[in-house]
């Protein structure tokens, strides 16, 4: 799970979302029309009472991503271990 910085939002419904962390799921959590997928990013958003919005990102298995290789190598080994990384 990566915690994020305030100022990153979306609109649903004409209500602001803050984008609050983002975590990984592997394999995917979801599925489409019963296919599975490698990994999903879930974006998880929370308006000013505490009301969620999440948006799941479905990936393949594909050629690297340069993106997620920068996010990677700063992910801890362990789901309870927590890294701080400042200016990022």
């Amino acid at each position: 799970m990566i915690n994020y910085a305030p100022g990153s939002f979306i609109l649903v419904g004409g209500k602001k979302y803050e984008l609050k962390q983002f975590h990984f799921h592997i394999p995917s959590e979801e599925k489409i029309d019963g296919r599975a997928f490698d990994m999903s990013i879930h974006l998880v958003h929370a308006d000013n009472e505490g009301e969620l919005a999440v948006v799941a990102v479905l990936l393949e298995k594909g050629q690297a991503n340069p993106l997620i290789r920068e996010v990677w190598k700063d992910v801890p080994s362990r789901k309870d271990k927590e890294k701080v990384l400042e200016n990022v």
